[in-house]
């Protein structure tokens, strides 16, 4: 897995999700992390991270991560967060996950107090998956 953050530069939020959206997940691979980097310091705020499978229009809860959380590492002067998947997350062949992040998950911690996400209208950052056949 590339730990290439290229595209903070490029990208509107300024942040590198690993692996990035759209990315087919191999089941059964030592996928144990997502990594997020920011672009500048972030602290953990409030609400949720939360992974889903989803099922036709159902949502299906397979992993929360929570600020307080065990399994969220933040290192790299706090640019950086990992967070530690459990083994059933992406086990269901063909399936689509959904990453949801919170508006207020992240925040800056350089004295601007503000969201990470540049849009107010923003709620809810999507990022999609889906695992191999």
């Amino acid at each position: 897995m590339s730990n290439d953050t290229s595209d903070l530069e490029s990208n509107p939020l300024n942040v590198a999700i690993i692996p990035p959206k759209n990315s087919t997940l191999h089941i059964n691979s030592d996928l144990k992390t997502i990594n997020i980097t920011f672009n500048r310091p972030i602290d953990l705020y409030k609400y949720n991270i939360t992974i889903y499978q989803i099922d036709n229009s159902r949502r299906i809860l397979r992993q929360l991560f929570e600020i307080d959380s065990k399994v969220i590492t933040t290192h790299m002067y706090e640019n950086t967060i990992t967070l530690r998947i459990i083994d059933s997350v992406f086990n269901i062949p063909g399936a689509t996950y959904s990453l949801k992040i919170d508006e207020k998950f992240f925040r800056y911690n350089t004295g601007i107090n503000s969201s990470v996400f540049p849009n107010a209208n923003i709620s809810r950052l999507s990022i999609q998956y889906k695992t191999g056949t």
